[in-house]
């Protein structure tokens, strides 16, 4: 009996324990389910946000600082971005140095629209003076004051912040069809250690179906250099073009007229296309061409006759500087197949008439 008495108590001790567990148990649950409820409804209003920065915003004009770093001393340098594609999750655009000259390159990149995260880091060079190399971003995209920031090469100690200027952007796509086939320019080279800068004329002769090239390259000396740097000569060379970016990058592979020097080799060039111009880097400096239609008589490649041409001509005349046959069919103005003073006259008539 006492048992069955003991029994009861503690049953129902239990059960009220129970009772008022389950009713704590309710609450608190409650509690924490409204605390998920709110905190789920916040996760997702701040999601959908993200979610509407569409790919059209983030297309465009990006300006601010980023930490590079010279000689191992990190240093702020301030950049402009032109991301002029945005698909996918992917982005491509180009970034300039703005603190320092003649510092371009194109980028690639991704960006995830539901976290904001983006990332990108260079692929190619423009425009290198200082031979730098690329560093790479990561960040996140705020869309309430349209910024971006984060750190580069996962370096806390690098951090970059960039606002977005303008929705303007520089559309780079380019369609083969499109390409001219004649350019006239300048590169540097370089004679030893010396940097030589060559006056330099090609013409593509073909683009395949996998936007490979082939054509054939001429060079002649430069009234930028010194006379003892002279050299003419010519070659076939390869390469390929990208549409999605403008780029196009060639070597020579096969001389059709060498040099006189007997130690030139290739170099190789890598540029963009800019409408009617392309702007890139040689091994050694720069590379820049226009679009033309070659002019008889340009053998400073310059796209007109003047007189620096004038005195290309006459150095070759008095036998101080050696033709390519190229140079010499460039410059035989009579069409006799020699170039003489007849020619040299021909010339000056030809740039008093224009």
């Amino acid at each position: 009996m006492k048992k069955t008495g003991t029994a009861k108590v503690l049953s129902g001790i239990s059960a009220l324990a129970l009772a008022f567990a389950a009713a704590a148990g309710t609450y608190a649950f409650n509690g924490i389910s409204t605390v998920f409820a709110e905190d789920t409804a916040a996760t997702t209003e701040t999601e959908a946000e993200v979610q509407n920065l569409t790919d059209e915003q983030i297309k465009g004009t990006w300006e601010g600082f980023y930490t590079g770093y010279s000689n191992s001393t990190n240093i702020e340098r301030t950049i402009k971005l032109d991301i002029y594609d945005c698909t996918d999750g992917k982005i491509k655009g180009f970034a300039t140095i703005t603190s320092t000259e003649h510092e371009k390159y194109y980028f690639t990149g991704s960006y995830n629209s539901k976290t904001g995260k983006m990332t990108f880091k260079g692929q190619s060079w423009e425009e290198n003076a200082d031979n730098w190399g690329f560093g790479s971003f990561s960040g996140t995209v705020d869309p309430t004051d349209k910024s971006y920031s984060g750190v580069t090469d996962s370096s806390s100690a690098k951090p970059f912040k960039l606002t977005k200027k303008s929705d303007d952007f520089t559309d780079m796509k380019i369609k083969k069809e499109n390409i001219h086939r004649q350019w006239v320019g300048e590169y540097d080279g370089n004679s030893g250690d010396i940097v030589v800068r060559r006056n330099y004329k090609f013409t593509i002769d073909d683009i395949s179906d996998d936007n490979k090239i082939t054509g054939t390259a001429y060079f002649s000396p430069s009234e930028k250099a010194d006379q003892q740097y002279a050299e003419t000569g010519s070659y076939k060379f390869s390469g390929t073009i990208s549409e999605e970016s403008g780029n196009i990058n060639m070597q020579g592979f096969e001389w059709i007229e060498h040099p006189e020097s007997s130690n030139f080799s290739f170099v190789k060039l890598n540029g963009f296309f800019h409408d009617n111009k392309i702007v890139g880097v040689s091994e050694k400096g720069i590379w820049s061409m226009e679009a033309t239609d070659i002019t008889t008589g340009d053998v400073n490649y310059d796209n007109k006759l003047g007189a620096e041409d004038l005195i290309v001509m006459k150095r070759y005349i008095l036998g101080d500087l050696d033709f390519s046959q190229a140079m010499v069919s460039l410059t035989d103005m009579n069409g006799d197949g020699v170039v003489n003073v007849m020619d040299f006259n021909i010339t000056i008539n030809r740039i008093l008439n224009s």
